[in-house]
């Protein structure tokens, strides 16, 4: 986490394998999961959560293979 003035940056990245495009696409869109046990809405609640605190994920691939997801959220008026 980065504190930006009146903003925090969360910056989220792994190591994972390497996503198509059309798969990239649709990330944070329901989906159907490629997991045994996985219901495909992970990405999509995470979205709307933070869309909800007035932000917006971003995912950029990560070079070779990997994901970067950020967002930045508003400071609350008076910090705790």
């Amino acid at each position: 986490m980065e504190d930006q003035r009146n903003r925090w940056l969360v910056t989220v990245s792994d190591n994972g394998p390497e996503i198509s495009d059309e798969r990239f696409a649709k990330l944070g869109k329901p989906t159907k999961s490629d997991k045994q046990e996985g219901l495909g809405i992970g990405l999509s609640i995470a979205v709307e959560i933070i869309e909800n605190h007035g932000a917006h994920l971003n995912f950029q691939k990560r070079t070779p293979h990997g994901l970067i997801v950020s967002f930045n959220l508003n400071k609350p008026e008076t910090e705790l």
